[in-house]
Formats: structure tokens, C-alpha cells, sequence
């Protein structure tokens, strides 16, 4: 894979699998309804020391929005539906999470591709507290909803 997913994308494989960030991650998406590819887009724009503004985290999500809804949800959906179903569908889940897992490095390239405002930090911590803060704000949660993702984000580095 080529282009400006790329380096998100690798990001996010690297991350995601550090333990706890899938949990973390997981637990933001079920309780706070936080759309993790963005999350991760934004930590990703963290390492390089910048911050997106509350209207680039506002357009960001909009950005997100209709592809989250129309293919990532239903294929989350289905996926977790067969996770409860008979071992006879094991095939089938595993094709569709595959296919959400493409759904998902697909959504990353465009939030990569698209031009949000950014603006520089004084580090990656901040970068992403500032960010993510942005983000909890938007999906109207507590920011300390962010802090076992931003602890874990810091570690990283």
C-alpha cells in the first residue's frame, strides 16, 4: 500500500497491537461511541508533533461519517453477530472481519487524504491530549474518557 494511508495505516498496526491500546481503543468505541480509525488518525498526526483543531476534528468526523456508517458498522455488526452464532460460521466471520478490517485501512486513507487544519505542539503528548480532548469534546464525554488511551500513547514513545 502506497500513498498517504500508508504510514497511518503501519502506525496503526504498530500501535493497536501494544498491549492494552485494543482494549482502551475497544472501550472508547462501545462506550463513548468514539470511531477508533479516527482516533488512531489523530495519535497518528500526534507523533509528528500536531494537533488538529476542533473544526479539523468536527471535519474529520464528518469525513468519517458516511463510510463508518454504511460499511464499517454493518460489517461490525454481522462480524460480532457470527462471533454468537455456530462454530459452522466461523469461515464466514472470518471473511467479514477481514473485510472490516479493509473497511477500516480504507477509512484511515481518507482521514489521511484529507487536508485538516493542524496546528504544531510542543510534543507528541500534547499533540494527542490536545486532539483527543478535541474528540471527547465533539462526541460530548468526559475527557478523562481519553486518559487510559493518552497514558498508553505516552509509553509508546
Amino acid at each position: 500500500m502506497d500513498g498517504p494511508g500508508a504510514d497511518v495505516w503501519a502506525f496503526a498496526l504498530r500501535f493497536y497491537a501494544r498491549p492494552g491500546v485494543a482494549a482502551a481503543c475497544l472501550a472508547l468505541q462501545d462506550d463513548a461511541g468514539a470511531d477508533v480509525c479516527l482516533v488512531l488518525h489523530l495519535l497518528h498526526l500526534a507523533t509528528g508533533r500536531m494537533t488538529a483543531t476542533p473544526a479539523s476534528v468536527a471535519a474529520l468526523d464528518a469525513t468519517a461519517r458516511p463510510w463508518r456508517e454504511a460499511v464499517v458498522h454493518p460489517l461490525r455488526g454481522v462480524r460480532r453477530w457470527l462471533r454468537q452464532s455456530s462454530d459452522e460460521t466461523d469461515g464466514l466471520r472470518e471473511a467479514v472481519k477481514a473485510a472490516e478490517l479493509d473497511a477500516e485501512r480504507r477509512l484511515l486513507t481518507m482521514l489521511a487524504e484529507h487536508k485538516a487544519a493542524t496546528q504544531p505542539a510542543a510534543s507528541p503528548e500534547e499533540a494527542a491530549e490536545t486532539s483527543l480532548h478535541a474528540y471527547a469534546d465533539l462526541l460530548g464525554q468526559d475527557r478523562a474518557i481519553m486518559t487510559p488511551l493518552l497514558a498508553l500513547f505516552a509509553t509508546r514513545l
